[in-house]
């Protein structure tokens, strides 16, 4: 990789838009990274789009963390901007197009491969077919098709598992994984770390925002239906 093209690549990572305006010498030297390519795991503009996705829910840090992440969220929406100006879709990240990057089951992936469990076994904990599908859509991080299951009546805390004090649900699946992520990437969210390791920051800013995402379409769904 060309020392340029890093620099650019963590000016972005890191948000900063002035490093950034005063490397990227013409909308070309932007473009080319906003494909699939041999630099980067995934386009270029989806790191900015991840960062939006994370820094929507600042309300559930604590308060001597907002000032910060309302700072950073302020000089990502610039990079939201710019790539929006040069047609780039930031507003939807294909997260299940790049499962080789985080967690994630394969679009074909069977009942089996997704729950490590078999219909008929989920069935007997009395999983209707629609919980089941809901279930695998979460492991594919297919945001759409999981929505519309939630609206169907699919259930999101259907347990995987016939043990009382062990949940397997999609609900908790997702939310363990995020405090996970937390826990390794935290100090890079707050911007107390520079990018390290291109290859694993990357793909750890990507898996969570597509477990934030996930997590807050089956909570959002379930808290209004407590409603």
């Amino acid at each position: 990789m060309k020392k340029k093209t890093k620099e650019i690549i963590k000016a972005v990572f890191e948000i900063d838009f002035d490093r950034f305006q005063s490397l990227y010498g013409n909308n070309n030297d932007v473009l080319s990274l906003c494909k699939d390519s041999d630099d980067l795991p995934y386009p270029l503009h989806y790191i900015s789009a991840c960062w939006a996705i994370l820094f929507g829910y600042l309300e559930e840090w604590k308060e001597k963390c907002k000032p910060v992440l309302r700072k950073r969220k302020e000089e990502n929406d610039k990079f939201m901007r710019f790539f929006g100006e040069l047609g780039l879709d930031v507003s939807n990240v294909p997260f299940s197009d790049y499962c080789d990057v985080f967690y994630c089951a394969e679009p074909d992936a069977t009942v089996e491969d997704c729950l490590c469990e078999t219909e008929e076994y989920l069935k007997k904990l009395g999983f209707r077919d629609i919980d089941i599908e809901l279930a695998c859509c979460v492991e594919k991080f297919q945001f759409d098709r999981a929505e519309q299951l939630l609206e169907q009546g699919a259930d999101p805390l259907k347990n995987r598992t016939n043990e009382e004090d062990d949940y397997e649900d999609c609900v908790s699946r997702i939310y363990r994984e995020v405090e996970f992520i937390y826990s390794e990437f935290q100090d890079k969210v707050l911007g107390k770390k520079k990018l390290g390791n291109l290859e694993s920051d990357l793909s750890y800013l990507f898996g969570l925002a597509a477990h934030e995402k996930m997590d807050h379409l089956l909570d959002n769904y379930y808290e209004d239906k407590e409603d």
